[in-house]
């Protein structure tokens, strides 16, 4: 069986976005942690782009303590383009992926990844990961 490490979030304060990120299950005795952060505003813009060019014209909200009733209008700057006719739309899906992943993985909860994952290759299987 693959060794796994749980994490948990939750908006804890919609005031300022805070939010909390724990292990609930971790390989690694040591690796129950818990981290509080707040929505970085360069996530929320990464996440505005990404909507504009491949959901234009869904109303998909996953912002914290943001309303739009126009989300199809923040970033007229960007191009309308399918996501298989060129480079912008691979560099905005990794830009995203990178933001939001230095936005979770980040502190003790970093070191928590990295304890299991040496965990897992110690074990010749792979983490299996649980958001």
């Amino acid at each position: 069986m693959n060794p796994s490490l749980n994490l948990a979030i939750a908006h804890v304060n919609t005031s300022n976005d805070s939010f909390a990120i724990w292990v609930v299950n971790d390989p690694y005795p040591s690796g129950y942690v818990l981290r509080d952060c707040v929505w970085s505003h360069s996530v929320t813009e990464a996440w505005r782009k990404w909507q504009k060019m491949f959901a234009p014209h869904n109303d998909l909200d996953i912002l914290p303590g943001e309303q739009s009733s126009e989300p199809n209008k923040m970033h007229p700057e960007l191009p309308q383009m399918p996501l298989g006719k060129g480079g912008s739309a691979a560099r905005l899906m990794q830009d995203l992926g990178l933001k939001l992943w230095c936005w979770f993985f980040s502190g003790q909860i970093l070191g928590s990844l990295e304890r299991s994952q040496d965990i897992a290759m110690g074990q010749n299987s792979r983490l299996r990961l649980r958001l």
